[in-house]
């Protein structure tokens, strides 16, 4: 979102799925990276099986519970190929908290852009109400019944949204 937003002449088109245009008030940063320090000492002092755990449980990822139960364990194997530290320093210098507000960028930006919530993330689906209000060209596409994972979730109606063929 931030390289589209800085630099929208690079793009013809953009698929913007389960995004947040950054946080405004330094105390929403402040919470936010209190957060991210109890995730970084989960992965340092307990581990990455045990993050993957606390994370695959956050209400984020509820939706997931009604995808096949092949489809979840592939999707926890991936977690626990990264590495904890690299998610750490991930958390530490690419966390939201630490992601400028993109509000007055998006405002400039005339690229034609497709927005994609999931049904059931209500938080990002605001997010996506709030974006379509801020960008002249966009269009909000919500997925019935998806969470927040939509390439996980929804890869046909993101195939469809990003023209590309569907799988064999």
């Amino acid at each position: 979102l931030a390289l589209w937003a800085r630099d929208p002449a690079r793009f013809e088109h953009a698929l913007i799925a389960s995004a947040q245009p950054g946080l405004a008030p330094a105390a929403e940063r402040a919470r936010r990276r209190a957060g991210d320090a109890r995730l970084i000492a989960i992965l340092r002092e307990q581990g990455l099986p045990a993050f993957v755990e606390h994370w695959q449980a956050l209400p984020l990822w509820a939706s997931q519970g009604q995808l096949p139960e092949a489809v979840r364990q592939e999707q926890r194997h991936q977690r626990l190929r990264h590495r904890a530290e690299g998610l750490a320093q991930s958390l530490l210098r690419h966390g939201l908290a630490e992601m400028p507000d993109l509000r007055a960028d998006l405002g400039q930006v005339s690229t034609r852009v497709d927005l994609l919530v999931g049904e059931r993330d209500e938080k990002f689906v605001a997010f996506g109400r709030e974006l379509e209000q801020v960008l002249p060209s966009a269009q909000l596409t919500v997925a019935a019944g998806a969470g927040h994972n939509l390439i996980l979730e929804r890869p046909e109606l993101v195939r469809q949204l990003l023209s590309l063929p569907s799988a064999p």
